[in-house]
């Protein structure tokens, strides 16, 4: 029997579906990075640095 480890690396990958990063809200059709958590799942992150995060907030209307 083989043993599966998760992936350690982060990977550039495009989300064609939505999903929602660890460190920023909802993705969808846009590149994040992944990798495969201990658990088998995928983890995500966005590619926005912060100023780009504070910016996007800025438009978001209340």
């Amino acid at each position: 029997m083989q043993m599966r480890f998760p992936q350690q690396r982060w990977e550039d990958w495009y989300a064609w579906f939505p999903v929602f990063p660890s460190d920023d809200g909802l993705f969808w059709l846009e590149r994040v990075w992944r990798r495969q958590a201990e658990n088998g799942l995928w983890e995500y992150r966005s590619l926005r640095s912060k100023l780009q995060k504070e910016i996007e907030a800025a438009r978001r209307e209340i």
